[in-house]
């Protein structure tokens, strides 16, 4: 068997791999370059395309909102993030897309919906805008992200003000409709408030009552003003029975020429007969200073006084009855007056919600 003969291992130095590097230096110039062309290739062609971004800032103020007062009985308050919201919404970006004549400034809201291409230019400006709230302020800032630097800075201006444009009429509609519905409230309280009036009136006129505060008050006066004229009355009576009592001694005793006193007024007929016996009694007087008693005239002269005293007795009954009948009214008067002002309170409170309505 033969023996296993040892082949001696060849190592290169570094001036073989030198010379080796030196023979093949195009080989390696090509691969390098052409492995970084490739890689540069590779890099431009898969590059996002450039973004640029413009910011616009919108100050907003949180105010009560008077329509919202007026309408519902509360006021409202729109909260910031409600108006980050309306940045992005669909109203503002329709107006942002015609503003910068994306879409046709005169197409209607049917037309928009039934264009594909133009609910795409909305959608893609929407994409491209942020709205966010600067901490712990009321101002929100509006960034609007484009291909371009100088669509992207009028994207951001354009939704500033289509945003703030929005608000403002969308306030004053608010407004208009709260103005239309006070109107009619209006109409309908001036309605109530009329009918309220109605009633009120038709009220103290069927009770008598002013207000409620002078019905007591009011009655008071009515029945002491009654009482006052009771006892003058009564006074008046007693007057004229008195004079009646006495002129009817006069007449049974025998009579004179004397005119009667009563000490109150009975009735202008009364003072015209009284008078009339007074100038009776004159011209007696006057005559008798010429004639007896026994004469005609004289005769006559006493049966004119006679029929005068006799038509004063009968006027002086007929007062006394009609006075007594008027003292009736009077206490007739004050009882129903007594009545109505005990039952004054339960038309003062009648009267008190009548009024509250109105």
């Amino acid at each position: 068997m033969a023996a296993e003969r040892s082949i001696p291992a060849y190592e290169l130095n570094l001036e073989e791999y030198w010379h080796l590097i030196v023979r093949r230096r195009w080989v390696i110039l090509f691969c390098t370059v052409a492995l970084g062309g490739f890689s540069w290739l590779f890099a431009w062609l898969n590059q996002p395309p450039p973004v640029y971004s413009s910011s616009a800032q919108v100050k907003v103020e949180q105010q009560a909102n008077l329509a919202e007062l007026l309408m519902s009985g509360r006021a409202g308050y729109t909260d910031i993030n409600t108006y980050i919201s309306l940045v992005q919404s669909y109203a503002v970006m329709q107006r942002v897309a015609k503003r910068l004549g994306l879409i046709p400034k005169d197409a209607t809201e049917e037309d928009l919906r039934a264009n594909p291409e133009y609910l795409d230019e909305v959608a893609s400006l929407r994409d491209a805008i942020r709205a966010e709230r600067e901490e712990d302020t009321n101002i929100i800032t509006i960034t609007a992200i484009a291909a371009s630097p100088e669509f992207a800075r009028d994207l951001a201006q354009a939704t500033a003000e289509e945003f703030i444009a929005y608000n403002i009429e969308d306030k004053n509609r608010r407004i208009f409709e709260a103005k239309r519905f006070i109107e009619r409230q209006l109409k309908v309280v001036a309605e109530r408030l009329r009918q309220a009036e109605n009633a009120v009136q038709r009220y103290r006129e069927e009770h008598g009552l002013v207000t409620i505060g002078e019905a007591g008050e009011v009655a008071a006066k009515v029945i002491a003003d009654l009482e006052q004229q009771y006892r003058q009355e009564a006074a008046r009576l007693n007057a004229i029975r008195f004079a009646f009592e006495e002129l009817k001694q006069r007449l049974r005793e025998g009579w004179d020429y004397r005119g009667v006193s009563v000490g109150v007024e009975v009735s202008p007929y009364f003072a015209q007969l009284n008078k009339r016996l007074i100038e009776l009694a004159l011209k007696h007087t006057e005559l008798s200073t010429e004639l007896t008693e026994a004469h005609p005239q004289m005769r006559e002269l006493r049966e004119q006084a006679m029929d005068v005293l006799e038509a004063m007795l009968d006027e002086l009954a007929k007062q006394a009855e009609m006075s007594q009948a008027r003292l009736e009214e009077i206490q007739k008067a004050i009882a129903d007056n007594e009545k109505r002002f005990l039952g004054a309170p339960d038309e003062a409170l009648e009267l008190q919600r009548l009024e509250r309505a109105v």
